[in-house]
C-alpha cells in the first residue's frame, strides 16, 4: 500500500473504495498529499511490518474524517497526522503504543480527543511517551489527569 492513494489526483471522487482495507504491512505515504476529505471504510494497520509506515496521512490538507482506524500497539506514527488542518473526527481500534502527533489537527473534536485517549496504551512502569495535541484543541482537566495516569506526556 505504499503511495497507494499518494498524489493530488486522488479525491473524493476517484477514491471510492469498495472494501475494508485489511492485512496492511506495508503503508509508506499510502495517502499523502491526497485531496479525500473522508477515509470512507475502515482501515487496518494492526500488521504493519515495524518502521514500514510513515506520512500515511502526512499532508492530506483536506482530510477531515479518518473512519475506524484499527492499530497495534507496536506501531510507530512518524508523520502520519502532519499537515492534517482539517481533521475533526478520528476513530482508533485497538492500542496506541507509541508517541503520535496531531500538532497541526486544531479542529479535532472532543470525541476524538477522547477516543485517542481511551486507545493510548498504558505505560505504568514503562518509558514514557509523548501526546502531541494542537494548542486550539480543548483538552478538559480529566482528560488530562486521564493521560497522566496512564504515564503519558501530553505536549500542547
Amino acid at each position: 500500500w505504499n503511495n497507494a492513494f499518494g498524489n493530488r489526483c486522488w479525491n473524493d471522487t476517484t477514491y471510492n473504495p469498495k472494501h475494508p482495507i485489511n492485512k496492511i504491512t506495508y503503508a509508506g505515504s499510502m495517502f499523502q498529499t491526497s485531496l479525500i476529505t473522508d477515509t470512507k471504510l475502515a482501515l487496518n494497520f494492526s500488521q504493519v511490518s515495524l518502521n514500514a509506515c510513515e506520512k500515511v496521512f502526512g499532508s492530506c490538507s483536506a482530510l477531515t474524517i479518518v473512519r475506524t482506524l484499527t492499530v497495534a500497539e507496536s506501531n510507530t506514527y512518524t508523520g502520519w497526522f502532519t499537515g492534517c488542518k482539517e481533521l475533526l473526527t478520528i476513530t482508533f481500534e485497538g492500542t496506541i503504543g507509541e508517541s503520535i502527533s496531531f500538532a497541526d489537527s486544531s479542529k479535532l473534536t472532543n470525541a476524538s480527543v477522547q477516543n485517542i485517549i481511551d486507545h493510548l496504551a498504558d505505560l505504568t512502569g514503562k518509558t514514557r511517551k509523548t501526546l502531541t495535541l494542537n494548542a486550539q484543541v480543548y483538552v478538559s482537566e480529566m482528560q488530562k489527569a486521564e493521560i497522566e495516569n496512564l504515564n503519558w506526556s501530553l505536549v500542547q
